[in-house]
């Protein structure tokens, strides 16, 4: 398609006014969708399939939504609960740490929005 085609003339414009940004919270929704689209490859169950079907259709939703302001307002509420939770965990790690317990973690780092889990706890 030639980069000044009609259709990508009529897809900018009517993409004006229209939140169409690929921030955290997104990220976060499609990583945690292709997350469940694998489980269900191995666990057939309606309600896995369901949850995928709806968190694509919000994905969506807020890529084209023309309330900017409230998609803006619930990234930087997933950002300040991820800004929460590291430091919840950072601090559990350093108590942990004080005491003698090694914790491993796997921390993963949804641009700013965080997820983590303590998996092994071991006493020196």
């Amino acid at each position: 398609m030639k980069p000044n085609s009609k259709f990508l003339r009529r897809l900018q414009a009517w993409m004006i006014g229209r939140y169409g940004q690929n921030d955290s919270l997104n990220r976060f929704l499609t990583y945690l969708t292709f997350l469940l689209l694998i489980l269900n490859l191995f666990i057939h169950t309606l309600w896995l399939a369901v949850a995928v079907i709806v968190l694509i259709s919000l994905t969506y939703w807020r890529l084209f939504s023309r309330k900017i302001y409230r998609q803006v307002r619930l990234n930087r509420a997933l950002n300040a609960f991820g800004f929460r939770l590291r430091v919840h965990f950072a601090a559990s790690a350093t108590r942990c740490r004080n005491i003698g317990i090694t914790a491993s973690f796997i921390v993963l780092n949804v641009s700013n929005g965080f997820a983590c889990h303590a998996i092994t706890a071991a006493f020196k």
